[in-house]
Parts: C-alpha cells; structure tokens; sequence
C-alpha cells in the first residue's frame, strides 16, 4: 500500500469506531498488488483515548492468510525438527514467547500445519471435548493458565502464546498466574523465545566495517549458530535506501528465534531449583543473542536491527 492509501484506510476505519470508545475495528480494502493484481487486505484499527489525547494503531495485512509450514518460517534446521517432534507428542505444553508483533501467532498456525488432519482434532481451550490438540492462543488471565494446565494434564497437547520477552520471564508469569513450579515442571514441553528483525536490502546494503560489529561477532564462531552463517560478512542499511525498498534500507523481516526444550533433566531442574538460570541448560541450536548475530554475519540483517530487539549483553 502506499502511504496516501494507508492514511485513507486508517481515516475510514477510524471513523467508523466513534470515539471515545476503545475497541478494536476491523475493515477490508482493496489495494494493487505489485503484480498488476488487486488483492483484498484487511485493516486492524486498535482506537483509544489517552491522556495525551485520541490515538489508533492500524494494521494493514493479507485477508485470509494461509498458515505456514515451518520451513517456510525460517527456524534452524534443528530447531523446526524439535518442534515437529512436539507435534506427535501427546498431553504437555509448547508455550511461543516474545513481545507484541513478533510473530507468535504465525508460529502457532505452522505449528498446527504440521499436525495430521486425519489422525489427530485440533480444538480450543473453550471447545476442547474430543481434541487431541488444544490451541490457546494467549494466556493472559490466571483461569487462562489453569484451563491449559488441565487440558495438558488430561493427554492433550497445549500449544499456547504469551506476551513475554522470553523464556524466564514467561515461567515467572506463569508461577504469578497462580501455577506451581511442580505443575509447571511436569507440564512444559518445549518454550519457544522469539523476534522479527528486519531484513535488509540487497541492493542498497553496504558493507559493515565498524569495529563494534567486528567486536559483537567475535564470539560467534565458537556457538552453534556460527554453522548457521558460515564466514562472516556483515551488512548495514545505508540511508537514505533506495527505490527497491521505498528509501527504508530494508525489504521483508525475518525470524530470530531460540528454543528450550524441556526433557526430563530440565523437568527435574525445575523442579527442585528455583533459579530461572537452569532454562539456559536447555536451550539447543543456540540462543536468541547468538540466532541473531549468525544473521548479521550472513548479511541478512544489520547489527542495529538485531541490537533494537534482543539484548546482545546478555
């Protein structure tokens, strides 16, 4: 969309929720696809009144967009492996982390493509009779939390999203929400950490000679990600961009991701130690941090990008 028709989009949605109501409006506009073609979108409007005055977030996305497998995501070889193994599991919990906009919800549909229709029903926390899988898409609320636990308990495999920065802060939200490590420890199959970084573009990038950079990905080479980048060769945005990425120095995103699985030695660590450290024993086919440099050494995005969504001190 251009942004002309962005803001035309975001007006008419807009108006139609009638201030000062805060709910969220949705609405489907057309809009020329690059190929010549019309495609049809839909517009989220998020409207609210805050201290500073009106406001609205808009969201413009394709309508009815089809789940993704995983290898069309872009998890580590690995990594999609492990979760594909979730999938012929039965009872348990595969919780997807990360803040708002990072794609937890796209992770859970590819994660259900890989479910056979034939063998195995898929139901809601709400409409779970029958199902052999149960998909609770956010676990906001303590009921929320308890209903999945039971669910996972009864045989059924849970796959569930929470807006949390990661792995530990989503076992602390979990313990808040009125879990008990016990329940937890025995629960949790696999926990999922992961961001959307921008991809850059190819045919504005420039070479990235700064010696932060150099320094940031020093260490890479002895993670596992390094296999994931082969010789390092990193890339920045050079403003103003050009043409091929409408002047931002960046086309498409892509996924940066980290899983912990959580066999019987981890079940058995949270268990009897209340360190939220012992998750890092679990994490295989590296770590966020590291995920996200192995990007930057393949040229796919720049250090800032990676540095604006994952704490590279850690």
């Amino acid at each position: 969309m251009t942004s002309r028709e962005v803001v035309e989009a975001a007006a008419t949605l807009v108006g139609r929720a009638g201030f000062p109501i805060p709910a969220a409006q949705a609405g489907v506009c057309e809009t020329p696809a690059t190929s010549g073609r019309t495609e049809s979108r839909a517009a989220d409007a998020d409207v609210q009144v805050t201290a500073h005055g009106r406001g609205a977030t808009l969201r413009i996305r394709p309508l009815n967009l089809p789940a993704r497998d995983l290898d069309l995501l872009g998890f580590p070889p690995g990594m999609q492996q492990r979760l594909r193994g979730y999938m012929q599991t039965a009872g348990g919990m595969l919780l997807v982390c990360g803040p708002a906009d990072s794609g937890r919800s796209t992770t859970l549909r590819g994660l259900l493509h890989c479910a056979d229709p034939f063998t195995r029903r898929v139901g809601t926390a709400d409409q779970a009779a029958g199902a052999d899988i149960v998909l609770a898409d956010d676990l906001r609320h303590p009921d929320a939390v308890q209903q999945a636990l039971r669910h996972a308990a009864a045989g059924r495999l849970v796959l569930a999203a929470l807006e949390v920065p990661g792995a530990p802060a989503a076992l602390l939200r979990l313990e808040r929400m009125a879990a008990g490590r016990a329940e937890l420890a025995w629960a949790l199959r696999g926990l999922a950490t992961q961001r959307l970084v921008r991809k850059l573009c190819t045919s504005c990038r420039v070479m990235d000679e700064r010696v932060q950079t150099d320094q940031a990905l020093a260490g890479l080479a002895s993670s596992g990600a390094a296999k994931l980048c082969g010789a390092p060769q990193a890339f920045r945005a050079q403003p103003p961009g050009c043409a091929d990425c409408d002047y931002t120095g960046f086309r498409g995103r892509r996924l940066v991701a980290e899983l912990v699985h959580c066999g019987r030695k981890i079940r058995d660590l949270l268990e009897t130690d209340s360190r939220l450290s012992v998750l890092r024993a679990g994490v295989e086919d590296g770590s966020l941090r590291d995920n996200g440099l192995a990007l930057v050494a393949a040229g796919v995005t720049s250090i800032d990008e990676v540095a604006a969504q994952i704490d590279l001190e850690e």
